[in-house]
């Protein structure tokens, strides 16, 4: 069907819970889930799978190289999109704007600092009123033009997904904000 429509998939998303990683009976589960998710994306030629991993100190060796096998295995990136303070130790990255605003933390310095693992950056927001709004809201937090400017030139070759999750009208937001983005690009509308 994404043939036929002339559309190509950049990316998968795989949000397990990180506690399912954490409790014996159900790590399995989720290790199982993270092997399955790498062959569909495998079997529809998508390169990276977008994830939410617990740090490695936290997670049980096994399961941690389980999780990376299944992923090479099918020639699959796992992009960890969890906030961290460095680049994954064995994985790519992903980073979701609007997560780092929660956290206080400076998404276009968290570019940088990811450098070339970042393999899955998102494109979200974060209002002032502490939820997450359209790309391109005046009451947006993100600094759309230097975020921009950090992903195109550090990770030029990847494709930018425009996060849509938690908005009330996902076709306004997206429209508003593939507008913001490029205007963005062009130093205003």
């Amino acid at each position: 069907m994404l043939r036929r429509m002339e559309l190509v998939a950049s990316g998968l998303d795989l949000w397990i819970p990180r506690e399912h990683f954490l409790d014996s009976s159900t790590v399995e589960r989720a290790v199982d889930a993270i092997a399955a998710g790498c062959e569909l994306a495998h079997d529809l030629s998508i390169d990276s799978l977008s994830v939410q991993l617990p740090e490695a100190e936290v997670l049980d060796p096994a399961a941690g190289e389980a999780i990376l096998a299944a992923a090479a295995h099918r020639g699959v990136m796992l992009a960890d999109h969890r906030v961290c303070s460095g680049p994954p130790e064995s994985t790519a990255a992903g980073l979701d704007p609007a997560a780092c605003l929660s956290m206080d933390r400076d998404p276009v310095e968290d570019v940088i600092m990811l450098g070339s693992s970042l393999v899955s950056p998102r494109l979200s927001d974060l209002l002032t009123t502490g939820l997450r709004g359209p790309v391109g809201a005046p009451e947006g937090r993100l600094d759309l033009a230097a975020y921009r400017a950090a992903v195109v030139t550090i990770a030029r070759e990847r494709p930018v997904v425009l996060d849509l999750r938690q908005l009330e009208s996902p076709w306004n937001a997206m429209q508003i904000g593939r507008q913001a983005w490029a205007a963005a690009g062009t130093g205003g509308p």
